[in-house]
């Protein structure tokens, strides 16, 4: 009898160990859910939180497209690096309606966590028309990307803060020194409020590369519209940036040790109280030339309209900068110090403020 018992006990026990031992959850491919409204199974998730968890869990096997429902998501997240992803192997959020106001996600952070959606080591994910926001009044970073990024596209959002001030805990779209990557694409958004639209400041070692900052909406901004420093290969092109705020030192883009092929075409700055655009240490090469071309550039009040210093191989070609409104005569349209082998062609300078357009 007791010999029976042992068979049929270790025969349930073997059965048991060697099921656990075969069940292993798979890759995640194809098409998902984010629903709210119905709980986690099969290809829906209730949560952002949800879905991240079981991608950082099994990793991806192909594209994989999450489409979410109508609704309001008060949660925070953090994506890091998930098995599987490539340049060929993607992970996409997206409104399932296709309109960036039917899905919100948000959160109000605070000073140990502040970010509604943080991108650390991530690569290849996209977020793509939803609207991301921040609610907390003093740690507003609705995106933050940590220690190394590739391939993050952000696309046709509106994303938003509350009223700032000047500080960079506020900043909407949001990084702190010692980022490394490639390949990130801020496209067709609408940044709306914050201290600055975007704050990246990236690894000083040159190790940030190819950034595309395109056909962005930056309204209300307290402090600067984009702040870029240490990026690379860098594009700005065909943002519209303006501001009701009336903080006396705002500016439009500032761009700090952006070497190589420095790109900045056809932007729309408009009626900022200080520098339209500010330039310094950009480091090109006759190989590599930058390029500001093509853009329309009001200043008021303080400050020059453009400000240039310590560029090398830089063409300032066919802009039309515009100077107003201040009775200072050492403010200009554009203002140039420093730097070699610069080229300065067929643009239009006006001051209307009692200065000279260009010094």
């Amino acid at each position: 009898m007791n010999a029976i018992y042992n068979k049929v006990f270790f025969t349930i026990l073997l059965f048991c160990v060697s099921g656990f031992s075969f069940v292993s959850a798979q890759p995640l491919s194809g098409s998902y859910t984010i629903n709210g409204a119905v709980a986690t199974g099969g290809t829906n998730y209730q949560t952002f939180s949800d879905a991240v968890s079981d991608l950082e869990a099994n990793g991806i096997s192909d594209n994989v497209v999450f489409n979410v429902a109508s609704g309001t998501y008060n949660e925070q997240i953090t994506i890091t690096k998930i098995a599987g992803t490539s340049t060929s192997d993607t992970i996409i959020f997206q409104s399932a309606s296709g309109d960036s106001t039917d899905v919100v996600l948000t959160f109000s952070a605070s000073s140990s966590d502040n970010y509604t959606v943080e991108l650390d080591s991530a690569e290849y994910i996209t977020f793509q028309k939803m609207t991301l926001a921040a609610t907390n009044t003093s740690f507003g970073h609705v995106v933050q990307f940590t220690n190394h990024v590739v391939g993050i596209n952000l696309l046709n959002n509106y994303i938003v803060g509350t009223d700032a001030t000047t500080s960079t805990n506020q900043a909407l779209i949001f990084s702190n020194n010692n980022v490394s990557g490639q390949a990130v694409k801020i496209l067709n958004n609408y940044l709306d409020e914050g201290s600055h639209g975007l704050y990246l400041d990236m690894n000083n070692s040159g190790n940030f590369t190819g950034m595309q900052i395109s056909s962005n909406n930056i309204f209300n901004s307290f402090s600067r519209g984009m702040y870029i420093q240490d990026a690379d290969f860098l594009t700005v092109s065909d943002n519209r940036i303006t501001s009701d705020d009336e903080y006396t030192g705002f500016e439009g883009i500032h761009l700090f040790d952006c070497d190589s092929s420095l790109m900045v075409l056809g932007n729309y700055v408009y009626g900022v109280k200080n520098r339209a655009l500010l330039v310094q240490h950009s480091t090109n090469s006759s190989a590599n030339r930058g390029l500001i071309a093509n853009n329309f550039l009001h200043s008021r009040d303080n400050g020059d309209g453009v400000f240039m210093t310590s560029n090398d191989y830089l063409d300032i070609f066919h802009n039309s900068i515009h100077k107003s409104n201040n009775t200072n005569v050492n403010n200009y349209a554009l203002q140039m110090s420093h730097g070699d082998f610069n080229r300065i062609w067929n643009n239009i300078f006006a001051n209307s403020g009692g200065g000279p357009a260009v010094y």
